[in-house]
């Protein structure tokens, strides 16, 4: 199962990403500026018994992203299958990336 990030996710294209990625079986971290507004999403998540955890976040500041991406739990998956997909592309870390 992947986990996923989506941000927005309280309404329009994120909420639709979040409950579609769901329903295909992936783990989806719904993150919105307010989680009262991801009530709404979280009753179709639990009606539907969905993968679906709601996160606050906004990506305007700083503190909430740390605060949000920081969970090494939740990138643990997604830093292993970045370094599957470089080791399968014979990258070293930072190769092919551009950093300004």
């Amino acid at each position: 199962m992947t986990r996923i990030l989506i941000t927005g996710s309280n309404s329009g294209f994120g909420k639709l990403a979040a409950l579609s990625l769901a329903r295909q079986g992936h783990e989806v971290v719904a993150t919105m500026r307010t989680v009262s507004k991801g009530d709404d999403l979280r009753s179709t998540a639990a009606a539907e018994e969905l993968p679906i955890e709601v996160r606050q976040l906004d990506v305007s500041d700083v503190a909430s992203v740390a605060e949000a991406i920081g969970d090494p739990q939740l990138w643990e998956d997604a830093e292993n299958a970045l370094r599957k997909a470089m080791e399968r592309k014979n990258l070293q870390h930072g190769q092919g990336l551009r950093h300004e």
